[in-house]
């Protein structure tokens, strides 16, 4: 959803795609914005974001076509590029799960257990170090479920006896509003770094500098309180 230049009426981001409404100062990601948006906003009355769902091929010519962006992902060859922040993986399931009775994911559990995974148009990558680490250790997991969006992982879990690996943040906020419990992954498995990727023609704009500092620094705070 963006506001429009009142903001007092809000529109799908999928109708505005390219207007000129869209094209002032826009924050994309995989995240939702509503909390960097309020903080972002208020001491600059011209700032209007767009949450807008990317997938790999298309970040570039998506880059092209817009005045000014900001794009938080994990990966976009060809754009520059600053680490934002490293997260870690979580493993979830349902609190009353029938066969997981203790705060602990026994390994051959998460083996034998159904999982919900992401992948984005056909694009392994999230799943690839989960398997690679299994893999190392001569294990093969049981992906029942393919998902294009880490967001609707924690209600599938939920509602199933599904268990899914997601990063770590987005697990410990879905749980303080939906009945899952989250655990640390039986094997151990790399971190994942999501980076701020814009266009070169907008590296020295001060505008665009100023939003990149905000919003590095709120995903720095927000990194520091994920236990």
């Amino acid at each position: 959803m963006i506001p429009d230049r009142r903001g007092s009426e809000f529109r799908d981001s999928n109708d505005t795609i390219g207007s000129s409404q869209g094209r002032d100062r826009i924050a994309r990601g995989s995240r939702s914005t509503s909390a960097s948006s309020e903080r972002c906003s208020s001491p600059v009355p011209v700032l209007y974001f767009r949450h807008i769902a990317t997938v790999l091929v298309d970040i570039p010519p998506m880059l092209d076509e817009l005045v000014s962006e900001l794009l938080l992902e994990i990966d976009a060859s060809g754009l520059i590029t600053s680490v934002a922040f490293r997260e870690r993986f979580a493993c979830i399931a349902r609190r009353d799960h029938p066969r997981l009775s203790t705060d602990h994911f026994p390994l051959d559990l998460f083996v034998d257990l159904q999982h919900v995974q992401v992948v984005a148009r056909n694009l392994p990558m999230y799943g690839m170090p989960i398997d690679a680490a299994l893999a190392a250790l001569g294990f093969v997991r049981r992906v029942a479920l393919w998902h294009p969006s880490f967001q609707a992982l924690p209600a599938i879990v939920a509602k199933t006896d599904l268990v899914a690996t997601l990063p770590r943040r987005l697990a410990i906020h879905a749980a303080q509003t939906l009945p899952i419990a989250v655990y640390d992954p039986p094997v151990p498995l790399p971190t994942v770094d999501f980076s701020l990727y814009w266009h070169a023609r907008s590296h020295e704009d001060s505008g665009h500098k100023w939003l990149r500092a905000k919003v590095a620094a709120l995903l720095r705070s927000a990194d520091r309180s994920v236990p």
